[in-house]
């Protein structure tokens, strides 16, 4: 089985990804092959959901339901940087799929084929009784927010990278 992603040829957006059977694969070339990806374009007619009407063509590419940052999730070979979610990008330089840029000031880690923000992601998720920040990006002040909730209400907490700990503020 293989994973396989409709690709806008205009701006390279995945439109959709669907699910191709072994004994397909095995009959048209093999998973990476040219000639399954054109033996999907000519075999799978367009999305009725989809308008194709201002698309001028698309093309299909495979894609592994397994990786995320460049790293296979169960040990194997990691394949086209991420799984490409509907609406992500493909970028045939670097042959790989990934999402937009969620923030101006964030870069692209080509080693991760993902976004990265300046500041590194916090590390403690939980607080108190082991619920779960939300945990947000905050342009503006360039920083991670993380919002607790308790009976109490909402409190606002801050991550401060260089002592790797959330502070409370009185936002």
């Amino acid at each position: 089985m293989a994973h396989f992603a409709e690709i806008n040829s205009d701006n390279n957006k995945v439109l959709r990804v669907i699910v191709i059977g072994q004994d397909q694969v095995d009959d048209h070339g093999g998973e990476n092959s040219t000639e399954l990806e054109q033996w999907v374009k000519d075999n799978h007619p367009n999305d009725p959901f989809i308008d194709y009407s201002s698309i001028s063509d698309t093309y299909w590419k495979r894609t592994s339901y397994n990786t995320f940052e460049n790293k296979h999730l169960n040990g194997g070979t990691a394949f086209r940087g991420n799984y490409a979610g509907i609406g992500y990008n493909y970028d045939s330089t670097n042959d790989i799929f990934h999402d937009d840029k969620p923030f101006p000031s964030w870069t692209f880690n080509l080693s991760k084929a993902n976004w990265e923000a300046p500041v590194e992601h916090p590390t403690i998720y939980t607080y108190g009784d082991g619920a779960y920040y939300q945990i947000k990006w905050d342009e503006d002040n360039q920083r991670w927010k993380g919002l607790a909730e308790s009976s109490g209400g909402t409190q606002t907490f801050i991550w401060d990278p260089d002592i790797s700990s959330w502070i409370s503020t009185a936002e």
